[in-house]
């Protein structure tokens, strides 16, 4: 169903529906039927000799009700006079056209197995007058006459075979249904009544107005065929079409049977499962379905599509142009300084450049509400280093504290491994050189901490002094003692 909605076939079809419908919009039957041309005088005689062979075919006695077989002996004669009868209406050289435009024709007036008719067979009779349009034997001017002589024509045939033969309706909704074997001449009847003075949508059951306009309109036609075929309260058994009255005007008639016709009847597979496709109607995916109400009624190639660098130049005119049509703003006007003008170049109205300024405003107030974020983020992230770097700074000088006040309570485990160490590698003047040396680099330094990590920095370098001279003094004392002893 995809490849049929998307395809050459399908919006040839609709466009061919919609053109007939804009052609025959306000007018009536005899009206539309004036001055029509030869082809479609040869056309109305095809379909006066088919409606002879009806009556010469009469309907047998049978037990069923429904589906008389005589039916199939009169589509046998149609099939067998197809060809002579699409080459009286034909020229010579549209004759190559006829096999494949007479299976349109012929499936036009129902089918001969289940004896039944319905909107599949309306469409293939619709696909041949297209055809006709195609190969160039119907011309534009010819789609009034279409409309409001061909169809009809058709119609009253089609309606003879279902009354003769007791046809079956192919696929009804029953009384959810439109009708049980139309619907295109309701799209068309509708669009024939377009601001008519007198039939209001609200009238066309009244039994005068069908009386009077019946064989004129087709919609009122439809009407009338209902009538005689159904009994009982019109609103039961056509309830779709009892709504329809309720509808204001033609026009929203005409536009809603159109929707509900693609839906119900071109949307639904069992309807379309017996079209036929050829040259003429082609299931090849249609490159552009922009134009709807513009059928190809020719066999004239449609026009090529933009190539890539014509579109590649379009868009960059169209970006040209929206390039100049958009003034640029500065920051000072975008930060709020001159709010007016920016509004007066643009366009704006005071009160719009007000709406502006409030605008921009509440934006600054959450961009400066994000930024606040986030430097509060930052300042606690800082707040937590500095936190952890104060913490060991504290411990290494509470370290050194400690070392310090041990070196001052106990000068004299001090003096003694520092004389230890002297006596035994030899050397018991580098110990005070070493550590006058390290405390003059420390006190070279700038303090990092606070005062009182600089005060127990102090601290350290005078201990370490006093420790030097204490072990100076033990030394002296000691060779003092080894002279006596040497003595």
């Amino acid at each position: 169903m995809k490849i049929w909605e998307k395809s050459e076939a399908y919006f040839e079809y609709l466009g061919f529906i919609l053109a007939i419908n804009d052609a025959i919009k306000g007018k009536s039957n005899s009206r539309g039927s004036e001055n029509c041309s030869d082809a479609v005088l040869k056309v109305v005689t095809l379909l006066d000799k088919l409606d002879k062979k009806i009556d010469e075919t009469p309907p047998i006695q049978q037990p069923q009700r429904f589906g008389n077989i005589a039916f199939r002996t009169w589509y046998q004669k149609l099939k067998d006079d197809s060809l002579v009868l699409l080459q009286e209406v034909l020229p010579k050289n549209l004759f190559q056209s006829i096999p494949e435009i007479v299976s349109y024709f012929i499936d036009g007036f129902g089918n001969s197995t289940r004896i039944d008719y319905g909107t599949g067979h309306e469409i293939s009779f619709v696909m041949f007058l297209c055809c006709l349009f195609k190969i160039g034997l119907l011309k534009e001017n010819d789609k009034t006459a279409t409309g409001c002589k061909i169809f009809p024509r058709y119609l009253d045939v089609a309606r003879k075979l279902q009354q003769t033969y007791r046809m079956e309706p192919a696929g009804s909704h029953g009384v959810w249904s439109l009708d049980d074997f139309q619907f295109i001449p309701f799209i068309w009847g509708s669009s024939q009544l377009f601001a008519h003075p007198v039939i209001e949508p609200a009238r066309f059951l009244d039994q005068n107005i069908l009386n009077h306009f019946g064989d004129d309109f087709m919609f009122l036609t439809c009407i009338r065929y209902i009538n005689q075929v159904k009994t009982g309260p019109f609103a039961e058994h056509s309830n779709q079409l009892w709504s329809i009255s309720g509808v204001p005007s033609w026009s929203k008639i005409n536009g809603g049977l159109i929707k509900m016709y693609r839906a119900e009847v071109l949307s639904k597979f069992p309807v379309v499962q017996h079209i036929v496709f050829g040259s003429l109607f082609t299931l090849k995916a249609m490159e552009q379905c922009s134009g709807l109400m513009t059928a190809k009624t020719s066999m004239i190639p449609p026009p090529a599509p933009f190539s890539k660098e014509t579109r590649g130049s379009v868009v960059e005119r169209k970006r040209d142009s929206s390039d100049m049509s958009m003034p640029t703003l500065t920051s000072d006007e975008i930060g709020g300084t001159s709010l007016h003008s920016a509004g007066k170049i643009r366009g704006q109205t005071p009160s719009q450049s007000t709406q502006s300024e409030s605008i921009q405003s509440s934006v600054k107030e959450t961009l400066s509400g994000a930024s606040s974020i986030q430097d509060e983020k930052e300042s606690r992230k800082s707040m937590q280093s500095d936190q952890k770097e104060p913490s060991k700074t504290s411990q290494s000088g509470e370290f050194e504290s400690a070392r310090t006040s041990t070196g001052e309570n106990e000068p004299s485990k001090t003096s003694t491994q520092s004389s230890e160490k002297g006596s035994i590698k030899g050397i018991p003047t580098q110990i005070g050189e070493k550590t006058s040396s390290k405390t003059s680099v420390g006190s070279d330094k700038k303090p990092i901490g606070t005062s009182k990590e600089t005060g127990e920095e102090e601290q350290v370098g005078t201990s370490s002094k006093q420790s030097g001279e204490t072990t100076l003094s033990m030394k002296s004392s000691l060779k003092v003692e080894e002279k006596t002893s040497s003595k």
